[in-house]
């Protein structure tokens, strides 16, 4: 079995596959949710509301490209959540603040600022 660290303390480890998801027990949603998610008391993050699904899917996103930066994962996030303005542009300035504040919770790690 393989662990990945996750966030900044002791024992922030958790199991994870060959292709680095999470070897949680699935939710009954069908999917793995990392503990932290789980025990998060809200889910508005920066005035938006999120189910635990896409948090977990942006956890994984960061996991998974661990190469790019704050703005490359942002406008990747902002595309995977289907944030869009009314013109049909990516809202990508929300998702700089939603990573920001996952980071705060210690649900995921960010690459350092340049």
């Amino acid at each position: 079995m393989n662990w990945v660290f996750f966030g900044g303390g002791p024992g922030d480890l958790a199991p994870v596959d060959k292709h680095g998801r999470l070897r949680e027990s699935r939710s009954h949603f069908g999917f793995a949710v990392d503990p932290r998610i789980k025990s998060l008391g809200s889910t508005t993050l920066r005035g938006r509301r999120l189910t635990r699904k896409p948090i977990t899917a942006v956890q994984q996103t960061v996991l998974s490209f661990p190469g790019p930066s704050r703005p490359e994962l942002a406008h990747m996030i902002a595309e995977q959540l289907r944030w869009h303005a009314a013109n049909g542009d990516t809202r990508v300035q929300a998702a700089p603040r939603l990573l920001e504040e996952l980071e705060r919770q210690t649900v995921l790690s960010l690459p350092g600022r340049i």
